[in-house]
């Protein structure tokens, strides 16, 4: 009777009816591994199950927007009659980075079309990374650093501009700095192209030679 009280079936039974199919599978085996193996066994597998279920969801929640259009002049403050630069792309990373959204990250930063010479990360919905992430943004901005692509940071929160620091990444980063607003970044890279583009078209004009 003790034990029949303590499975408290009438509970099992109402959340049953109600829980997602994921914590009722977890749900189950703990249960199974309760009965047939050891309840030190089933606790063990029930936290490492969980663990990873929350994982997932983690990572799954973790998304790269395109800011562009009408959402962008907006955030840059601009008029929607000003037209947006086409070779600057502001990608907006939404979640955790960490080692399971680092995937979905990267090959956002590294499929850029090809007129983009820039990319400018917004960080401001990033609440922590980790050194996995970090060494995988490293191996990003060095392949971009190598198509001729820079890199902008911008609005990061402190623990994140701490550990950019630590891990070395402000060499790669447009500046060497992150930026504190999308506006400043959007700023600073703009007038980076077009002093490249200045330098470029100086170079490609071909010196008229002065009669003697």
């Amino acid at each position: 009777m003790v034990a029949w009280n303590m499975s408290q079936a009438k509970l099992v039974v109402r959340l049953q009816r109600r829980m997602p199919p994921a914590d009722l599978f977890i749900l189950w085996v703990t249960f199974a591994l309760t009965v047939f193996a050891d309840l030190v066994v089933a606790v063990n597998i029930g936290v490492i199950l969980a663990m990873l279920y929350v994982l997932k969801r983690t990572s799954d929640g973790v998304q790269v927007r395109v800011l562009e259009g009408r959402r962008l002049q907006r955030a840059l403050d601009l008029s929607f009659s000003q037209e947006l630069r086409q070779d600057i792309s502001v990608l907006t990373l939404e979640g955790p980075y960490f080692f399971a959204s680092v995937e979905a990250v990267n090959r956002s930063l590294l499929t850029v079309p090809e007129p983009v010479r820039a990319v400018v990360l917004r960080l401001n919905y990033v609440p922590f990374v980790d050194a996995t992430a970090m060494q995988a943004l490293e191996t990003a901005l060095t392949e971009l650093e190598q198509r001729n692509v820079m890199v902008a940071v911008c609005e990061a929160n402190e623990k994140v501009t701490r550990k950019l620091i630590r891990m070395g990444l402000f060499k790669q980063i447009h500046g060497h700095r992150v930026f504190d607003s999308l506006q400043n970044a959007w700023e600073s890279v703009s007038e980076t192209l077009d002093h490249r583009a200045g330098v470029q078209k100086e170079e490609a004009t071909p010196e008229v030679g002065v009669p003697t």
